[in-house]
């Protein structure tokens, strides 16, 4: 008879064979839970001139949030028209880079874009947290 020791993450609940690999996964910690409109972008890169914000987050279990992004697009792709029009991946990583460009004409669209759809706590990302829509203005002019 062998005896096997399985090593759990707390978080997750993904088994692993050492005890170095499941603190590993566990040390990744839980997702950050995202307020529903907050607007973040991206300067440069792949995703250069576009605004996002944040449509869908569940943060229910494991390490990731899962969600999706409503977009407005300064490079031609167009915008989200309705509340259910979502692009985005499995998981939502805001990070320091993600700061957007209150002047970019995407940005603008992507205020009046969650006013539309009836979100009254416009939330902008700061570089490390989420602030007031009006709180983010002041600090960029």
């Amino acid at each position: 008879m062998k005896t096997r020791t399985i090593y759990t993450c707390e978080i997750c609940g993904w088994d692993h064979h050492t005890e170095e690999s499941a603190r590993q996964c566990e040390s990744r910690g839980r997702p950050v839970a995202y307020p529903i409109g907050l607007i973040h972008g991206s300067a440069t890169g792949f995703y250069k001139g576009i605004t996002f914000a944040v449509a869908i987050n569940r943060c229910d279990e494991g390490h990731s949030n899962e969600g999706a992004l409503w977009a407005c697009r300064d490079n031609g792709a167009g915008d989200s028209r309705n509340i259910k029009d979502i692009c985005g991946g499995q998981s939502i990583r805001i990070g320091s880079h993600d700061v957007p460009n209150p002047n970019a004409a995407s940005f603008k669209r992507m205020v009046a874009l969650l006013r539309n759809f009836g979100i009254e706590s416009i939330t902008c990302w700061d570089g490390t947290k989420p602030v007031p829509l009006s709180e983010f203005l002041k600090g960029t002019k």
